[in-house]
């Protein structure tokens, strides 16, 4: 049984890191890699190596030890040292995807691989908005694929229209980052609104205080100014008093 981490992409094998599993030794980068789409598994990959990727080799699926996220590990001892590519293997990559019914729904852009078993889970191809498909990547089972040309796939209408979506394409990507950015900017706004509100409030609370604080200053201004102006009226009266007036002189 083979080590592996789940389903990988066709493309994220390639430029991948070969490693010899029992000398540790470096066989190169994934060049290509031998997918035959009439069994729908992987049937081998060729490694590239030395100064422009002039030595290459070539290991069956039987050679290959574990697809690890960084590295694949093969077994080149014992090993055929320069095996034959099988005729049915062909590159889909970018083949047209047609249904039964003669409309195009795509192409293939990239295919799911079980890393463990080298099956084909899914191929992977892009809508071009046939029968309400909206634009993305959508993943198709093989077995729902009737034929497969140097250029097409045809696939079965019903399989293609149930397809699940793989990831959004740049247009819905697009939609989604300009609600969001509406959301945000209603939600600013917003919140500015209430901190506007707040800001008047504030203010009428300090306008209200500095009223009222402004007619306790003059109560208390006035209140002096009376206190004072008492005082004097007191003081005079003292001053005009009849005990210090001059007493008449005699004839």
């Amino acid at each position: 049984m083979k080590e592996s981490y789940s389903l990988v992409r066709q493309s994220e094998l390639l430029n991948r890191l070969v490693l010899d599993y029992k000398t540790a030794g470096d066989l190169g980068k994934v060049g290509e890699v031998w997918l035959d789409p009439h069994l729908h598994t992987v049937r081998g990959l060729t490694s590239q190596s030395g100064f422009w990727k002039a030595k290459a080799r070539a290991f069956t699926w039987d050679s290959i030890k574990a697809i690890g996220e960084d590295s694949i590990m093969v077994i080149s001892e014992g090993a055929d040292p320069a095996p034959k590519k099988p005729e049915t293997v062909k590159s889909v990559i970018g083949h047209e995807l047609w249904t039964g019914s003669g409309s195009r729904a795509g192409h293939i852009v990239d295919c799911l691989i079980d890393s463990e078993t080298g099956k084909v889970v899914y191929y992977l191809f892009r809508s071009d908005g046939w029968s309400g498909l909206m634009e993305g990547i959508y993943a198709l089972q093989p077995s729902a694929i009737s034929s497969i040309g140097n250029k097409r796939l045809i696939a079965e209408d019903e399989a293609v229209r149930q397809s699940e979506k793989y990831a959004e394409g740049l247009e819905e990507k697009l939609h989604a980052a300009q609600d969001f950015l509406k959301r945000d900017v209603e939600k600013t706004k917003e919140e500015w609104e209430v901190a506007q509100q707040k800001g008047r409030a504030i203010a009428e609370q300090v306008q209200e205080k500095t009223q009222v604080v402004t007619e306790q200053l003059k109560d208390k201004f006035v209140q002096a100014k009376s206190s004072e102006e008492a005082a004097d009226l007191s003081d005079n009266g003292a001053e005009s008093s009849p005990a210090d007036e001059p007493k008449p002189s005699s004839v």
